[in-house]
Formats: structure tokens, C-alpha cells, sequence
């Protein structure tokens, strides 16, 4: 488990250093932060832990402090994406729908913030620049989880496999190390594959030297020519072997 919250039982107050390092709140003077600090609490969960089920109403937003979290649907699974440290989830559930449209699993122990409408909504009308900020995120977010990004539906499979390694390489690479935690399959719910189709794939950036993967993880070799396949838009063939 991790130690960035003390341990103890159930919910606990949060120091506010923990929320300056989230990137949707860094535009935010500290003195802002502190008073959101103020209002949320702690969780931190073993790998495996349900945080919300699909279907169930939605109580608070989800500040992910540590870990990664899988955002799933129906029974078998599917996995939708991935929040790693610094992410939120629940925002758009929490000011619409008010029922979770997925389910949240704990990939890994995860350390998250929770903070509930009633509070969010008080901080939000105390400060200006934070009501400007959530409405701005809101935004976003809805504009990504709507529309199909420009010119997906035209890519392949292996390029879009290449864009999903390079997010997961910048987002968990140490040192050319990518532990992403998901299986084949999940990278095929990423892309909208099969896991046979992303098996397949994965061997041949492999073969071809840009990356080699291993169960839940790839070691990234060679950047440039997995963004030149990201970047195709035509079906093409197999990447060449390395010679």
C-alpha cells in the first residue's frame, strides 16, 4: 500500500501538498487548494478493490493520488481507460447523470481524494478561478469522451495499438520500462481489437526491434518509428524485421 496517506481506518483528512502536484488544479493559487483540501478525504485501497459499481449513484469525484485505476463496463469487463496518478474521475456522472456509467477497479493500491457534490460545489462558489477551472475541465472532458478523435476510424490496428504504447510510455515509462498492468485484452478494449489482433501486433513491433513486451508491460527501444506508425492513416503492412 502506499504511504502517501497515513495509515489508518476508513476515510481521513488530507494534507494539501497531496492535491498540488494534480495537473487540473495546478493553475490554482495554493490558498484555493488548501480550502478543497479541506473538504475532501482519503482512501486508499488494496489492488483488486471495487471504488464504484456500474449502475450505483455517484457520490463524489475521484482524485487519483496514487496507482491506476481501471474504468470498466458491463460483466465482462470492458475496459474503457485508465487513470494513473493525478487524474479525476466522476466529474461529468457527479454534475449529470448522477449514476456511474462504468465501474472502478483498483489495478494496483491506489491512494484517491473523494470529494462529494455539496462540498465541490460550495468551493467551487467561493473562488472564481475555480469555478472557471471545473467549467473549463467539464468542457474537455465531454469533447473527448463524445467524439471519435480526428481520424481514428481511419487508422489500423497497429497504429492505433502504436498511439496507445506511446500515452502508456509517457504516462508509466522508468527508464524505457513500461508497466502499464494490462492484459492483452485490455489493450484490445483500449483500441477496439481482439486480443488476437494485439498479440499479433505486438510481435511485430517486436521483431521489428521497437519494443519487447512481457505479461502487462513492454520495454519501449525505439521511439521514432512507433510515432511514425501512430501517425499512419493507411492501412499498410507488418513493420520489417530488424536485420
Amino acid at each position: 500500500m502506499s504511504d502517501l496517506l497515513p495509515r489508518a481506518s476508513g476515510p481521513r483528512a488530507l494534507s494539501d501538498r497531496l492535491l498540488t502536484d494534480v495537473p487540473l488544479l495546478a493553475p490554482l493559487p495554493r490558498d484555493v487548494i488548501a480550502d478543497l483540501a479541506g473538504r475532501v478525504v482519503g482512501r486508499s485501497v488494496a489492488a483488486g478493490t471495487a471504488l464504484v459499481h456500474e449502475g450505483e449513484p455517484v457520490t463524489s469525484l475521484h482524485i487519483v493520488l496514487s496507482g491506476q485505476v481501471a474504468l470498466q463496463r458491463g460483466a465482462r469487463g470492458h475496459l474503457l481507460r485508465v487513470r494513473g496518478p493525478g487524474e479525476v474521475f466522476g466529474e461529468v456522472q457527479l454534475f449529470g447523470r448522477r449514476t456511474w456509467g462504468y465501474s472502478a477497479l483498483a489495478m494496483t493500491p491506489v491512494d484517491v481524494a473523494l470529494a462529494s457534490r455539496s462540498d465541490l460545489l460550495a468551493w467551487i462558489g467561493r473562488h472564481p478561478a475555480a469555478t472557471e477551472l471545473v467549467l473549463r475541465h467539464l468542457a474537455q472532458r465531454l469533447s473527448h469522451d463524445d467524439r471519435v478523435p480526428d481520424g481514428a476510424l481511419r487508422l489500423d490496428v497497429p497504429a492505433r495499438l502504436a498511439r496507445a504504447l506511446l500515452v502508456l510510455a509517457e504516462r508509466y515509462a522508468e527508464h524505457g520500462v513500461v508497466r502499464h498492468g494490462l492484459s492483452q485484452q485490455q489493450l484490445g478494449d483500449l483500441v477496439g481489437a481482439s486480443r488476437e489482433a494485439v498479440n499479433k501486433t505486438l510481435g511485430d513491433f517486436s521483431d521489428a526491434g521497437w519494443i519487447r513486451h512481457y505479461r502487462q508491460g513492454f520495454i519501449l527501444y525505439d521511439r521514432a518509428p512507433l510515432q511514425q506508425r501512430a501517425d499512419c492513416s493507411t492501412t499498410v503492412g507488418p513493420p520489417p524485421p530488424r536485420s
